[in-house]
């Protein structure tokens, strides 16, 4: 009897440590799925929070700098798409652009997709007066070689384009509301054209990937 007991305990024991082991496993899983997921940020603003005026209608009006990291391996090149996700019942897109891959796409740059009909210039948020605040959505999609070899000549065909060529995406979501006193009355900052200060910059890592991209 007393044997039996003691083989219970034993068997209790490895079960023990088959789940601790296969919680370890699982852990370690999820940690580099986290590590290899694509994720873009921006360097003047968190996910979720005001854009700078200066890139707003009531600034310089230029698009923000945006960095990637954890694109996939067989990434060729990249492209960006914002939405107003406020306006209801449309499908208005006020930044369209694709290019060559870089990991860090700068303060007002065009990427330069060989087809430039798909191209839409960034369009400056730019609120009602004293309207609720209002959602943005700037998605980065990583892509395979053959977007760049592909042609389109409507928002719809980049569109599909996209969703047949797309390895990985994040976005970055920002909120923008406009008051009486800043319309058309930029800050001195703004008004001068000199950049707020970054937040979160990228990673002197992937400058220079970016610097080596730019020189080729």
């Amino acid at each position: 009897e007393g044997s039996a007991v003691i083989s219970d305990i034993s068997r209790m024991f490895q079960a023990q440590q088959l789940c601790w082991l296969l919680l370890l496993c699982l852990a370690a899983c999820l940690l580099a799925s986290a590590k290899d997921q694509l994720v873009a940020h921006s360097s003047y603003f968190s996910n979720d929070e005001a854009i700078p005026q200066h890139f707003t209608c009531d600034g310089a009006g230029v698009s923000p700098e945006i960095w990637i990291e954890n694109e996939p391996p067989n990434t060729k090149f990249v492209a960006v798409v914002m939405k107003d996700l406020s306006a209801e019942g449309s499908d208005d897109v006020l930044w369209y652009d694709w290019g060559p891959f870089t990991p860090i796409i700068g303060v007002g740059q065009r990427l330069n997709g060989s087809n430039t009909n798909t191209s839409v210039t960034y369009r400056a948020p730019c609120a009602g007066l004293d309207s609720k605040r209002r959602v943005y959505e700037i998605s980065i999609f990583a892509l395979d070689g053959e977007f760049g070899h592909a042609a389109a000549d409507a928002k719809s065909d980049f569109s599909d384009l996209l969703n047949n060529h797309v390895l990985a995406s994040d976005a970055l979501r920002f909120i923008h509301k406009r008051e009486q006193q800043t319309a058309n009355s930029p800050t001195a900052a703004a008004a001068s054209g000199s950049l707020p200060a970054k937040r979160d910059p990228p990673p002197e890592s992937l400058v220079a990937r970016a610097e080596a991209v730019e020189s080729q």
